[in-house]
């Protein structure tokens, strides 16, 4: 048995093609689901559209916007789940 592993812990991913849209259906399926990590690509929104459009309760959300026409990426991480975020990559892949 290994100690300190949550027994639960699911991710799921959505190409949710603009976040302001669906927010509302996001948040249905956050609190549903509750899911440890939700992950979205096609975000849609720029540095206009602040956090607390889009926040979830019980989740931190990380993003990284791109523009209105397309790209982004955003993730939710539940309250409970600690994590570090890493801004140096490797450029050697």
């Amino acid at each position: 048995m290994m100690i300190g592993i949550p027994q639960h812990l699911h991710f799921f991913h959505l190409n949710i093609n603009s976040v302001l849209k669906k927010i509302d259906e996001l948040r249905i399926i956050a609190k549903e689901s509750n899911a440890a990590v939700i992950g979205l690509t096609e975000t849609k929104i720029d540095d206009t559209v602040h956090n607390e459009e889009i926040e979830i309760d019980g989740y931190v959300l990380e993003r990284s916007d791109r523009d209105r026409k397309g790209g982004g990426v955003a993730c939710y991480k539940r309250n409970d789940i600690s994590y570090n975020i890493r801004e140096h990559f490797s450029d050697d892949i």
